[in-house]
């Protein structure tokens, strides 16, 4: 379903039927009206494959430069350029990693989320019924509808999501559809248990797709396992 886009009944009908042309109108509506015609691209070409592949590589790090070289454009600036553009349009959303030096936080990998899922899916080439990109993508699209100040989290291990206020990080977010399994339990405590440890948190929070459990550590730290719906009705921001 979708998630942020104006819930019409004709996008309703589409959706529900598996009917993708309303999708694709609206694609081509705010490729062609809000990007090429307003900012004068004549790259139409490169600029469609750029999104393709954008799409298609949701919630993973990227840089300008290798996004250049997959789509065959020589400039990274060419790149930089045409994704600010999409990210005024409000289709995607880029994220920088956290950091307090600037430099280094414009350098880094950014990762991208597209602003609804059903949009994302349709635009990208995801064979993967991936569950839990589409829910790490849905928790970006939550923090954005919240104006969170949020990025991500990466010293050796990852954690998706890092909320700031002011010049303080106040949240630590992970997502992972399941927790079943053991190395992917370990992956993702050790990921919310890094940007904790780098920030002084007590509270660290894994949204999931329905696991609920409370894990403390030996110094009383402890990590909330929620699922996503409860998670989005708290509305803790």
């Amino acid at each position: 379903r979708s998630t942020l886009f104006p819930y019409t009944t004709l996008f309703r009908s589409s959706i529900r039927s598996g009917n993708t042309a309303f999708l694709k109108s609206l694609y081509t509506d705010i490729v062609f009206r809000d990007v090429i015609v307003r900012s004068g691209i004549t790259a139409e070409t490169a600029l469609r494959e750029m999104i393709y592949y954008l799409a298609s590589n949701i919630t993973h790090p990227f840089t300008y430069n290798s996004v250049a070289k997959n789509i065959g454009v020589k400039s990274m600036e060419t790149v930089a350029n045409w994704i600010s553009c999409l990210e005024q349009t409000y289709m995607v959303r880029c994220l920088n990693k956290y950091t307090p030096k600037v430099g280094v936080q414009i350098r880094s990998p950014k990762k991208l989320y597209f602003i609804d899922n059903a949009l994302a899916g349709q635009v990208g080439f995801n064979l993967s019924k991936n569950q839990g990109l589409w829910l790490e993508n849905a928790v970006a699209i939550e923090l954005q509808r919240r104006g969170a100040d949020f990025y991500y989290h990466s010293n050796g291990h990852e954690c998706d999501f890092v909320l700031r206020s002011g010049n303080t990080v106040t949240q630590a977010i992970q997502v992972s559809a399941v927790m079943d399994q053991p190395d992917t339990r370990k992956r993702e405590l050790d990921g919310i248990t890094s940007a904790m440890d780098a920030y002084g948190l007590q509270l660290g929070t894994i949204v999931t797709l329905d696991r609920r459990e409370t894990i403390t550590d030996s110094q009383g730290r402890q990590v909330e396992i929620i699922p996503c719906w409860q998670w989005i009705l708290d509305e803790r921001i």
